[in-house]
């Protein structure tokens, strides 16, 4: 199974969670919403992983 993460951590920089929830969803978790997804995909998957409208995240990273 792929999971994926969407975050803000430097690229390319190992980082260790020590205190901090890790939201990590498959990835035909997020293709099943893809339709949802058309007018503003970003807000609409800030929305479906519970994260802040203007939080800031850049990256997904697969594991």
């Amino acid at each position: 199974m792929l999971l994926l993460t969407w975050h803000n951590y430097p690229e390319g920089e190992n980082v260790i969670i020590q205190w901090e929830t890790v939201w990590t969803f498959s990835d035909k978790e997020i293709t099943s919403h893809s339709k949802e997804f058309a007018d503003d995909p970003e807000m609409r998957l800030k929305q479906l992983i519970a994260f802040a409208p203007d939080s800031e995240h850049s990256t997904v990273t697969g594991f």
